[in-house]
């Protein structure tokens, strides 16, 4: 709850400095979508539906520079199993024209299997983007994600274990991005 709140108090002072600035408050929605199915042995295969969801708020600054908060969600689904992620933090990148890149660090990153377990730990990611103007102030996009988050502590019912493994990974997404 503690970061919540923090991260409540930084997108506060995100929107109260872009106001009082020559910025340009940028909020961005990415989706990535993937569907596969794996077949295991024959006659037999697993099929999977992934769907990553991420928000982020910040403003450029007139000399390109990026300053914001990224919010993501992640599901992932197979025949037998539900997992979701989450993590929140702060980006920091550089807005050129109509691509952009944006380095993120994940403060808050949680993993929730169906069990009774949450995996709890820290990361970083890179967006790698160009986006095609569909309006004038609203643009259209493809980007490329990278996120590797290492994940240090578990919890089952109330107790909680040290423990070190990380997810990586790299996926293409569409995103919907608006200049206020």
């Amino acid at each position: 709850m503690k970061q919540l709140s923090s991260f409540l108090v930084f997108i506060s002072f995100l929107v109260l400095g872009a106001s009082q600035s020559q910025a340009d408050v940028l909020i961005k929605l990415g989706l990535d979508l993937d569907n596969s199915t794996t077949k295991t042995t024959p006659g037999s295969s697993t099929k999977e539906d992934v769907l990553l969801t991420s928000l982020g708020l910040g403003y450029a600054m007139g000399s390109g520079v990026y300053l914001g908060a990224i919010y993501e969600l992640q599901t992932d689904k197979t025949d037998t199993t539900e997992t979701s992620l989450n993590q929140m933090g702060v980006s920091l990148g550089y807005v050129m024209g109509n691509g952009f890149v944006m380095f993120n660090y994940f403060a808050a990153a949680t993993l929730k299997p169906l069990t009774t377990t949450e995996y709890t730990g820290t990361g970083m990611g890179v967006d790698l983007g160009y986006g095609f103007p569909i309006a004038s102030s609203m643009k259209l996009g493809v980007q490329l994600n990278y996120r590797s988050l290492s994940y240090t502590k578990s919890t089952t019912a109330g107790v909680e274990t040290d423990l070190d493994f990380v997810i990586t990974n790299l996926s293409p997404s569409v995103f919907l991005s608006w200049k206020i």
